[in-house]
């Protein structure tokens, strides 16, 4: 191919000058362009790889805040149930409390809880890797970055509670 287009200069023959070059111009556009798509088939494969691991770590962060609800509510009933023998007690000018061991129980009970639901490990990955940008969906991407900050928000006043 060289040698036809150094010969074709030689002698002046502009015509297949021109057409060796558009020969060779659509083979460079034509390889960019199977490397494009290729690109966009490796990253629609590698999303629906995220996207079903991403709802894995969902379901367990579910798990987990269901959980954590369960606690809590528990930890309510337990400050409702101190606080009621503390006003039987309080109103009956009787002290000290006698213990029936439920009254303790109660005081442990209202202290439990429970670190809220955890970051995805895939949504991490994803942030670190920079493959955020292979999801298609602004919106699926929005909310994952919504969702984190939020829980660690949660972490952040549960632990100032904790503490």
């Amino acid at each position: 191919m060289l040698r036809s287009l150094s010969e074709h200069i030689k002698n002046l023959d502009w015509v297949a000058v021109t057409v060796e070059l558009l020969i060779v111009a659509a083979g460079v556009f034509m390889g960019l362009q199977v490397q494009k798509w290729n690109q966009q088939r490796t990253d629609r494969i590698e999303e629906q790889q995220y996207l079903a691991r991403l709802r894995f770590d969902f379901a367990a962060i579910d798990r987990d805040l269901q959980q954590c609800i369960s606690i809590y509510r528990d930890s309510v009933d337990a400050i409702n149930s101190v606080s009621r023998i503390i006003e039987i007690h309080t109103a009956e000018d009787v002290m000290p409390i006698a213990d029936s061991g439920g009254f303790r129980a109660a005081l442990v009970r209202m202290t439990a809880g429970t670190i809220p639901a955890g970051r995805s490990a895939t949504f991490l990955e994803m942030l670190s890797t920079g493959d955020l940008s292979i999801l298609r969906y602004a919106k699926v991407s929005d909310s994952l970055l919504a969702y984190d900050k939020r829980a660690q928000v949660n972490r952040e006043i549960w632990g100032s509670i904790r503490d």
